[in-house]
């Protein structure tokens, strides 16, 4: 009678037994406490996978929100400088302006800031004047006129009476005691309604203009060459069709004028400002004899093309151009200003967000503490219920790293599913990034 070998037993018993029939098994007698592991293990999933893409979402929202709640002229971004551009020499005679507003956005803006204009327009003044009253009237009240043009205004005001400015020939007027015939420009301007009131003039209506010497625009002439006049004619009365558009940027001096008073509340000075025709510039520009004109370009944030992941670089982009140029306020007469509300907008996101990950870090990381517990919990209790049949294979043969191996794969095919399952949740749920 022959013998089988003496291993043939011992080993088939621990592989066969230790193997998909047995895990199977063994996963059915620990019914309850493996459907509780799978439930923690998905929830645990789907919090960690859905709170980052609820957050990015969140943080979209929030940055679109905070911008779009600013001002207008806190969110945009201005640029000033004066200075004497020539215009062109056909056509259109201010293109010049907006050539060099486009030369700025893309050679001295930065690429992230350049990724949120939508578009920019220009704004000229001219150096202030003032009105020379009458000999018979009493100058008590000094009444001062600058004169601007907007690019594209014509869409933004409505004409309540007269017309827009044409460019006009030279006019003589009267001067002097002798009653002197000297020819001046003449240039004709639209006022609003309220500006006209505070000229105390009414439509149709001339006035004769001297520089104002107090006007740092006039800082390089000497003194016996600002000793000439023009005349403006008020040709139109407007009125903005939106004043609280963005296109006004908040700059209402073309609507209302700026009245100084003394310490008994009687009026000083009248700062108005007329809407000059885009022609009348070259001649002006002429006429202005060397002095700075102030130019102005605004920059229009779309808040809907800031991403919060771009926030960072905005900001810090911001934070240079901010060292590089100063405030308009600040800049001298020839110094290129850029003033800017959107660097301390993205800075309080920043701040609001950084606290705001680190209450969700704290309770992403206590979660998965707990999670980690109660698994090691459900796995010790497990262990437990198990302990007869881990002594059983054990005699049977099977060794440490086998029972290892075989416990790693049970908590393998529990876990895993789960997790992934949360995960696809997660993205179904909160799609996105």
């Amino acid at each position: 009678m022959t013998k089988p070998p003496a291993h043939s037993s011992a080993s088939k018993g621990p592989r066969g037994r230790i193997g998909p029939k047995l895990m199977v098994r063994q996963l059915r007698s620990d019914r309850a406490t493996n459907i509780a592991l799978i439930v923690i293990v998905f929830l645990t999933s789907l919090y960690l996978s859905a709170t980052p893409r609820l957050f990015d979402a969140m943080s979209d929202d929030a940055i679109l929100e905070t911008i779009e709640g600013a001002d207008v002229a806190t969110r945009n971004v201005s640029v000033g400088r004066s200075s004497r551009i020539l215009p062109a020499g056909s056509g259109d005679v201010l293109v010049p302006l907006d050539t060099q507003g486009t030369r700025f956005r893309d050679l001295d803006l930065p690429e992230s800031l350049q990724a949120i204009i939508s578009d920019h327009q220009y704004v000229v003044d001219s150096p202030s004047f003032i009105v020379v009253p009458p000999e018979a009237e009493r100058a008590s009240l000094t009444r001062l006129v600058r004169m601007r043009y907007q690019q594209g205004i014509e869409e933004h005001v409505r004409l309540v009476a007269g017309h827009f400015p044409v460019p006009r020939e030279p006019v003589p007027v009267e001067m002097g005691e002798d009653a002197e015939i000297v020819i001046v420009p003449l240039y004709e301007l639209a006022v609003s309604a309220e500006t006209l009131s505070e000229l105390q003039v009414e439509l149709g209506d001339r006035l004769l203009l001297t520089p104002d010497t107090r006007d740092p625009l006039y800082h390089d002439m000497p003194i016996a060459s600002l000793s000439y006049f023009v005349a403006i004619e008020i040709s139109g009365v407007i009125e903005p069709i939106q004043p609280d558009e963005d296109y006004w940027n908040l700059d209402f001096r073309l609507h209302r004028p700026r009245i100084v008073f003394d310490i008994d509340f009687n009026p000083i000075f009248v700062f108005t400002t007329g809407l000059l025709g885009p022609s009348d510039y070259r001649q002006l520009l002429r006429d202005t004899r060397g002095a700075l004109w102030a130019y102005t370009w605004r920059y229009s944030v779309q808040p809907g093309k800031l991403d919060a992941d771009d926030a960072d670089q905005l900001a810090g982009d911001l934070r240079k151009l901010g060292s590089t140029f100063p405030p308009i306020g600040l800049a001298s007469l020839t110094e290129t200003g850029v003033t800017t509300g959107l660097s301390q907008l993205l800075d309080e996101f920043l701040d609001q967000r950084a606290a705001t990950i680190a209450v969700m870090s704290l309770a992403s990381v206590g979660l998965l503490v707990v999670a980690l517990a109660v698994a090691a919990l459900l796995a010790a209790l497990s262990a437990e219920r198990r302990r007869d049949a881990t002594r059983l294979l054990r005699s049977r043969g099977a060794s440490i790293r086998q029972l290892t191996l075989a416990r790693l794969a049970d908590g393998l095919v529990l876990s895993v599913p789960a997790a992934t399952i949360g995960y696809i949740v997660a993205s179904l749920l909160v799609p996105g990034a």
